[in-house]
């Protein structure tokens, strides 16, 4: 099937990156080898997700009509390749679920990266259905396919803003109050703020959660921002020590584990604190809580502290089935935590969580949301989200311990990332704008444009078959 120009041809799948033109897939930014056929098997995959795409319909892709092979131990072989290249089980598949005998079903959230190899700030994040019987497909073949495939996002996340909160009033802070405090043309993300509040700390890069890029440090209001990290590991989640000494933040490595590094404010050598951590803070001068991958092939994380040489270690929180909690944040009398948390279909409502572990504790915030970070106010009477309730990422309230969630920020930009000052009076964050296109898939060979730069209801632009959207 030809694609037309327009559709993106680099999409991000979990933690892998594909570019459907080289022919190349990347994990974390490094390159995994992978043959011709088992990666046009994941294109067609690609296509289609949450779809199943039958074993015959890849032999009529991968092999001309006078080809003459064991197709079907060829299609095995290469399914099994490109599992191997995902790091997949057949037996328990995070990636591609198997029909036997009939075809393989995409199960994992797509999203679109730029032309640009600027990744995306967010993406669509596409609901695998309920398994479909061959009985159901051949019914349903007579009629035009229609399914989601694609998620353009053109997403530019363009600088750290703050901006006072309404303590004392219903009404949204307007624009105008907003306060620039950045000015890099590229973006900047996941601010942090010192002890004192006299620094924030981000990520120089264009990706709200793990980003290539440096990491800075910038005496507020109008410092110079200082570049401490000078490497290309893609990173994750600053923050700064008790004493606001050090940063430690979250880096990747080319084994493709989730590990704390630490580099002091005042410039040197970043070294590793801890492996197998990420997203590490601190609870007091001597314990740290982070997220630690529990089964690597299975992607499992949950939040553990223990003294910074892990010392008496223990878990806070583990995800109920399959989940990664990735990021979790301690509320100021230290007896619960906000945490924001991946299952199989993508990010998550936020979660409020007992510091003691005693239960898993109950989702909070907008509850039909995608929740990707969350802070306290210094009373811990407050709690806020940055979340996605199905316009763009904004930032909400709800008081503690189950209020009713307000939205509190609005319009066509988005914002990720929380900061609170230590008066509880500002809120720093990331605010950007995201163009969207859709493309829908009305039978094989025909698309039709969505122009869903604005909210929503999308509009068709243009259709070269079938009725309109």
């Amino acid at each position: 099937m030809q694609e037309p120009a327009t559709v993106p041809v680099r999409l991000r799948v979990g933690e892998f990156e594909v570019d459907l033109r080289s022919g190349e897939m990347r994990r974390n930014g490094h390159r995994i080898q992978i043959q011709e056929r088992p990666f046009q098997i994941l294109a067609a995959l690609l296509e289609r997700p949450g779809e199943v795409v039958t074993r015959e319909e890849i032999k009529r892709k991968l092999w001309p009509t006078d080809t003459f092979v064991d197709f079907e131990h060829s299609i095995n072989t290469a399914v099994n390749k490109l599992r191997k290249a995902l790091g997949d089980d057949a037996d328990s598949p995070r990636f591609i679920e198997t029909l036997p005998r009939y075809g393989y079903r995409l199960l994992v959230p797509v999203e679109a990266v730029e032309a640009n190899d600027r990744p995306k700030a967010a993406a669509l994040h596409l609901v695998a259905p309920r398994q479909e019987t061959p009985e159901e497909w051949q019914a349903r073949k007579r009629w035009p396919m229609i399914a989601m495939v694609l998620a353009a996002l053109l997403a530019a996340v363009s600088a750290l803003f703050f901006f006072p909160l309404p303590w004392r009033r219903a009404a949204a802070p307007s624009r105008e109050e907003w306060v620039q405090i950045t000015h890099f043309a590229e973006g900047v993300t996941s601010p942090a703020l010192s002890p004192d509040g006299r620094m924030i700390a981000f990520i120089r890069g264009p990706e709200t959660f793990v980003s290539p890029g440096q990491i800075y440090v910038k005496i507020l209001p109008d410092g110079e921002p200082v570049q401490l990290t000078h490497d290309d590991a893609p990173k994750m989640a600053p923050a700064f020590s008790p004493d606001g000494s050090r940063i430690a933040y979250t880096a990747t490595d080319k084994s493709f584990g989730w590990n704390t590094w630490v580099v002091p404010v005042l410039g040197g050598e970043p070294r590793e604190m801890l492996p197998n951590a990420a997203a590490l803070t601190w609870t007091d001068a001597q314990h740290v809580m982070f997220s630690e991958e529990q089964q690597p092939s299975n992607m499992y994380m949950g939040v553990f502290t223990s003294q910074e040489s892990r010392a008496g270690e223990h878990n806070v929180y583990l995800p109920a089935g399959w989940g990664m909690a990735h990021r979790s944040w301690l509320s100021p009398d230290g007896k619960w935590i906000l945490v924001s948390e991946m299952d199989m279909v993508g990010w998550q409502p936020c979660r409020l969580v007992p510091f003691d572990g005693s239960n898993g504790g109950q989702q909070v915030g907008s509850k039909a949301s995608r929740c990707t970070y969350a802070g306290w106010s210094p009373d811990g009477k407050t709690m806020y989200f940055s979340a996605d309730a199905g316009d763009g990422f904004h930032i909400w309230r709800q008081h503690f311990p189950d209020g009713k969630a307000d939205q509190i920020t609005f319009g066509a930009s988005e914002e990720e990332g929380i900061a609170v000052s230590r008066d509880g009076r500002f809120l720093f964050t990331s605010a950007g704008i995201r163009e969207s296109t859709v493309w829908v898939l009305r039978r094989p060979g025909s698309f039709a444009s969505m122009d869903c730069s604005a909210r929503p209801p999308c509009t068709p632009k243009a259709s070269n078959s079938g009725r309109s959207a």
